[in-house]
């Protein structure tokens, strides 16, 4: 049984907010956001070098028959030797890395501007559900309407309902020899966006409520239920099309092509 609640979120609690720009626009970032970003990056290029070179110089070591369902290794790669002098001298990079004192052009300024305003104000900006709008909301009407939504489509579970999930998922992993892939799951705050296309959205606002905690045994029934659909369409010829570009190309393929024009009454 679902639970309902009688709360509406008051009329005066959101305002509509005109960015004047996209917001997909990247503002210049301080020296110390691009040293950890540059560090973060630079990182993960080793990693992947460091594995490149690992199975290039010990072919032997790869297991080409294992399943892994898409999941990738969460080891961390081993020293190459070889690669020493080369990590060494990117490692110095970063350490003399120097900044410029150029002016930021005004499109930069008034990003940063923008963002100084964002991140001062104690309102919520909440993103609408199909359009580029942006709502102004303080936290405690943020919280009422969020709630509204958690109990509009959940009802409230026990506590030992997440490890009786994680247990589970660790048996279906462990019996696919991928422990060392497959994390738990990561809880993480449900969120919402406004649905501002909706009638009457001013006086009685309505949201749709998006929950990113998902576990990640759902990757592989993908791959199991993909592999039976590829055997069923070699063995059936059953036409399958997975994105439009297939479509597109199936009807490209027609020979004959003859239009067909229904007359509606």
């Amino acid at each position: 049984m679902l639970l309902k609640s009688s709360t509406v979120l008051p009329k005066a609690d959101m305002d509509r907010i005109n960015f004047d720009c996209s917001t997909k626009n990247i503002p210049i970032p301080t020296k110390k956001e691009y040293r950890k970003s540059l560090i973060e990056m630079t990182s993960k290029f080793i990693n992947r070098m460091r594995w490149r070179a690992y199975h290039f110089l010990k072919p032997c070591t790869r297991n080409n028959d294992r399943q892994t369902n898409g999941f990738k290794s969460k080891k961390a790669p081993p020293q190459i030797p070889e690669l020493n002098e080369f990590e060494t001298q990117m490692t110095n990079m970063i350490q003399n890395i120097e900044f410029r004192r150029d002016r930021a052009p005004e499109f930069q300024r008034k990003l940063s501007e923008c963002t100084k305003a964002i991140n001062a104000s104690t309102s919520l900006y909440i993103p609408a559900d199909k359009t580029t709008n942006f709502y102004k909301m303080p936290t405690d009407s943020y919280e009422v309407l969020l709630k509204k939504s958690i109990e509009k489509e959940y009802m409230k579970a026990p506590t030992n309902v997440a490890s009786e999930i994680n247990n589970q998922a660790k048996s279906i992993v462990e019996n696919l020899n991928l422990t060392d892939r497959v994390e738990r799951i990561a809880e993480k705050e449900a969120f919402i966006s406004l649905k501002d296309h909706k009638d009457n959205f001013a006086n009685n606002p309505t949201s749709r409520l998006i929950n990113p905690t998902k576990s990640e045994i759902g990757k592989i029934s993908k791959c199991i239920l993909d592999k039976i659909n590829k055997i069923i369409i070699n063995k059936t010829g059953v036409k399958q099309w997975k994105c439009t570009k297939d479509t597109l190309n199936w009807f490209s393929n027609i020979t004959e092509k003859k239009a067909t024009f229904v007359h509606r009454i």
